[in-house]
């Protein structure tokens, strides 16, 4: 049989094989007599096979790999798996997902979002806290949230607050304050608006912060304090 018929077969024998009985790369190799015209029918072959592997298989691989990873993963951002637990501070110039836990201050220009279990102090952006645990202060620059599965033990300073879980601290906010039906606050609210669903529970001062003073206030808002 000639060099191409040979060639020919060889491959017609390989790509028939179900998978689970296709014979290794290596093991071809390995038994492989020295001669020339099977060496280069052995190494065809390979060629063949991994060209069908990098067709069939990488893509797929891939797209699995993708479907797995974080969204919230990818430059600038740190990840903590549910798995891991990190004793210390941690700072980051991007976006921290805290899902184990933590012990320590975490600071981060960015936002944070938090999944497992932090006893320390937060410091971001925007913080989203979701079936989580904080014992420590936070301190948020734009916004708050926390669902309706989370507790924190320690005052809060944030920007637009949502809150449906427990806190037990004061609570300062430079924006709205929203409390929704499930939350529970045991402590202060200062705000320049609330909001107070039916169910939800405040036990503490509520203040409303306003920028004019008494007499100003008083004149804008009750007709006996304007002149005929």
């Amino acid at each position: 049989m000639g060099y191409m018929d040979n060639f020919k077969t060889s491959l017609n024998q390989v790509f028939r094989l179900p998978s689970n009985e296709e014979a290794d790369y290596e093991e071809m190799v390995d038994d492989n007599d020295g001669s020339p015209e099977e060496a280069e029918v052995s190494e065809g072959i390979a060629t063949a096979k991994d060209g069908v592997r990098q067709k069939y298989f990488s893509k797929a691989q891939g797209s699995r790999y993708e479907d797995k990873a974080s969204t919230f993963a990818g430059d600038g951002n740190s990840v903590i798996s549910a798995d891991t637990r990190i004793v210390g501070k941690i700072i980051s110039n991007g976006n921290v997902l805290v899902g184990g836990d933590v012990e320590g201050d975490i600071v981060a220009k960015g936002d944070v979002r938090v999944k497992g279990k932090v006893r320390g102090n937060i410091s971001a952006n925007r913080i989203e806290l979701s079936e989580c645990s904080v014992l420590g202060n936070i301190r948020a620059e734009a916004s708050l949230a926390v669902d309706a599965a989370s507790e924190v033990i320690g005052d809060i300073e944030s920007g637009d607050t949502t809150i449906d879980g427990k806190i037990k601290g004061n609570v300062t906010s430079t924006g709205d304050v929203v409390c929704k039906k499930n939350s529970f606050i045991l402590g202060n609210v200062s705000s320049d608006s609330i909001s107070i669903e039916k169910g939800s529970v405040v036990c503490g001062e509520i203040q409303i912060k306003c920028t004019e003073n008494a007499d100003e206030v008083f004149s804008k808002y009750f007709s006996a304090g304007k002149q005929e």
